[in-house]
């Protein structure tokens, strides 16, 4: 019998930290009843995210920990999981 994985839940045991917050230009196709195409550019908000499976919202301290298993680097972290200040 082939078992599967579950699929994460975000939010219940998947976790995301955003980082890079910024927008995009993309197009963005459009058709009107009568079959014309218009194309036009459009800004979307964007990021980049590291993610991980845990059975609770790991801290900060855990964040940093589980990066520098995985071969992040000290300053990539610094930006994932910026110091408070």
């Amino acid at each position: 019998m082939k078992e599967y994985l579950s699929l994460p839940q975000p939010g219940v045991d998947e976790y995301r930290r955003y980082f890079d917050e910024h927008t995009v230009k993309v197009q963005q196709t459009e058709s009107d009843s009568d079959g014309n195409i218009t194309v036009k550019e459009v800004e979307e908000n964007t990021a980049s995210f590291v993610s991980c499976s845990c059975e609770h919202e790991p801290t900060d301290d855990e964040w940093r920990e589980l990066l520098t298993s995985e071969g992040y680097t000290a300053e990539q972290i610094a930006v994932i999981i910026p110091k408070a200040e």
